[in-house]
């Protein structure tokens, strides 16, 4: 039996790596890589691949964006979920306190906020996209026991923020102390969550499927980050960067061999347009990137099958109720 590929893109603005914590630079986010995102979306058709594509705010304004999604919806080709940048969603509220110095992490916002930001913009894609919205991604990967809470009320199945291994702690927030998470020790594979507690499992009826890591926690790797002063990570993701095929196969192989039976994969919509991201700043690096995904997702045809992430959810939480799934 084949597994299944979960494409995860975070549909969002223009290089929002630039835009700084000013009301001035967020009324500038643009949406230009909207009309880049077919060319990926055929892509994943031509290998029976579904993306769900994580939407926010501006996206959801996008118009090349919103026509061939309500396209792809109705012909079963892709799942849109919701991607929350709570800084720019409305309703806009202002937190005073600005000493972190950057973006506001949803958890910084009084619980009402965020429930309102939520119930806003679900029915904002709802709207636009003529479809429920299911799945979703939390803004700056940033997902907390309340907010998991304020999904699963607005009819939320799953979520996919997790990043195993990752530590966020050292990217600040808003206000002082803000910080994100720390996700060194959660689940690697999909789980139902707690009500309580994101990392452990639980039948909140909410499924976690985070992204997928391979560790690495190599010796030499120990040693330079610490001769030099790096930050040290914990894994390599299925992410990516124009210039990291064999890595992303090594994934691949590693991936086959274990026990769960999904790989998830995630890049950003701006990613797909020439200076839409740091990373592919240039034509030829987005060239090279789709040369990179073309030969993945071939290589990847003969043991992996597509499926989107809300389709996902809901057969692994069938299966957990049959006794025939393991959340390991």
């Amino acid at each position: 039996m084949k597994k299944k590929f979960i494409i995860t893109i975070d549909t969002e603005g223009d290089n929002l790596w630039e835009v700084r914590n000013s009301e001035k630079s967020m009324s500038r986010i643009s949406n230009r890589n909207g009309a880049y995102i077919e060319r990926f979306q055929l892509l994943c058709e031509k290998y029976g691949y579904i993306p769900t594509y994580l939407t926010n705010y501006e996206m959801a304004l996008s118009e090349p964006f919103r026509d061939l999604a309500r396209a792809g919806v109705k012909d079963h080709k892709l799942e849109i979920g919701m991607h929350l940048h709570a800084f720019n969603s409305p309703p806009l509220y202002n937190l005073t306190d600005r000493r972190g110095g950057n973006k506001a992490y949803a958890g910084e916002y009084p619980l009402a906020v965020l429930d309102k930001k939520i119930e806003y913009l679900t029915k904002f894609l709802e709207d636009n996209f003529q479809t429920p919205i299911k799945s979703h991604r939390g803004g700056r990967w940033y997902i907390d026991a309340e907010y998991i809470g304020l999904l699963a009320k607005h009819g939320y199945t799953v979520d996919c923020t997790v990043t195993p291994g990752m530590d966020w702690r050292d990217n600040k927030g808003q206000t002082q102390d803000s910080k994100g998470i720390d996700y060194r020790g959660f689940p690697k594979s999909a789980y139902e969550m707690s009500a309580r507690e994101p990392a452990r499992h639980g039948k909140s009826g909410m499924v976690e499927v985070p992204v997928t890591v391979k560790a690495d926690l190599s010796v030499r790797k120990y040693a330079r980050a610490m001769l030099w002063g790096e930050k040290i990570t914990f894994g390599k993701w299925f992410r990516p960067t124009g210039n990291n095929l064999n890595e992303l196969i090594e994934i691949v192989e590693w991936n086959k061999k274990k026990k769960t039976d999904y790989i998830e994969f995630m890049l950003h919509s701006s990613e797909l347009m020439p200076g839409g991201s740091p990373t592919f700043a240039y034509e030829w690096q987005i060239e090279r990137l789709y040369d990179e995904l073309e030969e993945l997702f071939a290589y990847m045809s003969a043991d992996y099958e597509g499926v989107g992430l809300a389709d996902y959810a809901a057969r692994f939480l069938t299966k957990g109720k049959q006794g025939g799934f393991s959340c390991r």
